[in-house]
């Protein structure tokens, strides 16, 4: 047995260093080799041959790795909008949605969708009657009871939106219309509308109908 090369062990730690040390270690099965498994470290008794294979092994796979890891972050996409500029936004912006936030935050303030259903939470869909003043820069609605629709009305000021296919039959602006429809309101009061002037939006999905009740424009 004289002159035969002493085994090594070689650890590998959890945290992915390797480690080795030359001092013979117990004989456990066949031929010499042995497994000793722990919670924290794996030892393998190796012949010299073996444990310069492993170490070249373990070496690779940890370059590897690191190299992946660097190029994940390369990619990895990086924020267009601070925390603090987030947060004030969330602030005066409470229904805005989860998704929408991280568009704006990684995508800047352009990438926000221009559908406010798209932005922001809305209410289930329900039926809406009153009164909507069509005005340049201005669609106004005023919900039943209301008699009359201007920026001084009582309550929350809405802003009237039609989805996509809704037509309507008038053409003036600045005129009011006694309006029949299925909608979806804001869920949360906010700034919506022509330059976040209202408090809250409703978006028409189907028009029941629609009346002119007053042609004198009001612009």
């Amino acid at each position: 047995m004289a002159g035969r090369p002493i085994p090594r062990e070689i650890g590998i730690d959890m945290a992915g260093t390797v480690a080795a040390a030359e001092q013979p270690v117990a004989t456990v099965g066949r031929g010499g080799r042995m497994l000793r498994l722990t919670s924290s470290l794996i030892a393998i008794r190796l012949e010299p041959f073996h444990f310069r294979l492993m170490v070249r092994v373990v070496t690779n796979i940890l370059t590897i790795t690191g190299i992946l890891a660097a190029v994940s972050a390369c990619h990895r996409p990086q924020p267009q909008v601070s925390d603090q500029i987030m947060q004030r936004l969330r602030d005066a912006e409470p229904g805005m949605t989860d998704e929408c936030a991280k568009t704006i935050r990684f995508g800047g303030l352009a990438a926000s969708p221009n559908e406010t259903d798209k932005c922001y939470r809305m209410m289930p869909t329900q039926h809406w009657r009153g009164l909507w003043r069509d005005a340049l820069e201005d669609s106004q609605f005023c919900p039943a009871p209301a008699l009359r629709c201007s920026h001084d009305s009582s309550g929350d000021s809405i802003w009237l939106t039609f989805g996509k296919g809704i037509h309507q039959d008038q053409d003036q602006l600045g005129f009011l219309y006694a309006i029949d429809f299925v909608g979806r309101r804001t869920l949360r009061r906010g700034h919506y509308g022509h330059f976040g002037m209202f408090d809250q939006e409703i978006i028409v999905d189907r028009l029941i109908s629609i009346r002119l009740i007053d042609d004198h424009p009001h612009n």
